[in-house]
């Protein structure tokens, strides 16, 4: 391979990995979301079922 393709490769996964790193953040931060990861967290602290299993 010609060395102008293996940086283009490299540059092109760099911009890549940082819209997926951008797109995880806004996902996370969405001011919409802070119900979802607030019911979420709680999760390991609700009571469990009273049928007996877990």
């Amino acid at each position: 391979m010609s060395e102008w393709f293996v940086t283009l490769v490299l540059q092109g996964w760099l911009v890549i990995a940082f819209a997926l790193f951008a797109a995880i953040l806004a996902f996370t931060f969405w001011p919409g979301s802070r119900a979802r990861w607030e019911r979420n967290g709680r999760l390991p602290f609700e009571e469990a079922d009273t049928d007996g299993r877990s």
